[in-house]
């Protein structure tokens, strides 16, 4: 009955501690993400009954990311694909893109401002989770 909110609000909780971890210590806890994956795969078992090709699908974009990270040496940290591998698992194939699109879009943004204004400069990093968040909060129609 309310198990698509309840979905929502474990992954709302997650990404808003990983991101205040991101932020501030520029990593993302893995144990957590670990505990979480797993509990998603019982959630898929138990609540959701989600298929086996589901299941794969839901994990293309974290495993897209994880490539990334090995071909651009961590430019892109292991631990945004593993998040994303995560969020993946709870929320399906679309919704994880509309989630990453919207993150990407954001921080493109913010990245252009801060270029124009030379508060950053090219080699700086980002950090990812907090624009994941607000992908994900805008894509549950909250923002």
């Amino acid at each position: 009955m309310y198990q698509e909110e309840v979905k929502n609000a474990i992954v709302l909780l997650y990404l808003g501690i990983l991101a205040g971890m991101d932020v501030r210590k520029r990593q993302i806890s893995l144990s957590l993400t670990g505990a979480l994956f797993l509990t998603g795969i019982g959630w898929q078992i138990l609540v959701e009954d989600t298929s086996w090709p589901e299941w794969l699908l839901s994990l293309l974009p974290g495993a897209g990311f994880l490539i990334l990270s090995y071909v651009s040496r961590e430019q892109v940290g292991y631990g945004d694909g593993l998040l994303l591998l995560t969020v993946g698992i709870w929320m399906g194939l679309g919704q994880t893109f509309g989630v990453l699109t919207l993150g990407l879009v954001l921080c493109s943004a913010l990245c252009g401002i801060l270029l124009a204004r030379k508060k950053i400069r090219k080699q700086d990093s980002i950090p990812l989770v907090p624009f994941l968040l607000l992908g994900f909060v805008g894509r549950c129609g909250l923002l």
